[in-house]
């Protein structure tokens, strides 16, 4: 199902009435519309509860709904039979693909704790996880190292190349990759890879060069679904 705005409130069952801007705030982190209940615009007047409340109780039924379904489910073959190497891009797949600047420059990002959690059970279950960025970040390089990832590509001008010199120095085919991202600067790198995963929030031009399209989106525990995807087809969920 998809977010639909009504000039009207509807009484259909299951439907959730919350304001135009609501809207726009619940289509952007409910699986960016992709899987969500339906929602229609109402007054203010009369809802019993605040309309954060009723957006975020929309986004809970549509996670709820999502909870073992990806938008495409892969089969164990389409996952690399030897696989090596997850690799992530950062800025809409890690995040949510914004970042605060300090008025002095320092510059912060959110990540999300249950990503870390399906990161470190990659690691702990012998599998290569690495993160190119085309920006310098440091809270990139402390979360990352909190995290126990040592491949960290930041400020990166050219993500295929440094695939190429990671896999080479691991001793990993390229078939046997997964790579997540979200823009079309990450399309070279999703073509190069065994596993081209898109998240719910990237453009329409990724999404055509990838298998699958996560139902979250980035920063809001999209790495987690691909982790919880990858770990269930090595029988370790």
């Amino acid at each position: 199902m998809s977010i639909e705005l009504r000039n009207e409130c509807q009484s259909a069952p299951g439907t959730i009435a919350i304001d135009a801007a609501e809207a726009d705030w619940a289509t952007a982190h409910a699986g960016c519309g992709q899987i969500a209940p339906r929602l229609c615009c109402a007054p203010r007047q009369g809802l019993g509860h605040s309309l954060r409340h009723a957006s975020r109780r929309a986004i809970n039924l549509a996670r709820n709904a999502a909870h073992e379904r990806y938008i495409e489910v892969p089969s164990r073959q389409e996952i690399p039979g030897n696989l090596g190497l997850v690799a992530f891009d950062v800025d809409g797949v890690l995040t949510d693909g914004r970042f605060w600047l300090s008025d002095d420059g320092v510059e912060t990002k959110a990540f999300h704790t249950q990503d870390g959690f399906g990161i470190r059970r990659l690691l702990r279950a012998g599998l290569e996880v690495a993160v190119f960025s085309g920006r310098q970040s440091n809270a990139v390089a402390k979360r990352m190292s909190e995290l126990g990832v040592t491949h960290v590509v930041l400020g990166c001008g050219d993500k295929v190349a440094a695939f190429q010199s990671l896999i080479n120095e691991l001793g990993i085919e390229a078939t046997n990759t997964v790579y997540v991202g979200d823009d079309v600067p990450d399309i070279p790198l999703l073509r190069r890879v065994g596993l081209a995963i898109a998240v719910a929030n990237a453009v329409v031009e990724v999404k055509e060069e990838c298998a699958l399209t996560t139902t979250a989106c980035g920063g809001h525990g999209a790495v987690r679904e691909v982790c919880d995807l990858i770990l269930a087809s090595r029988n370790l969920n």
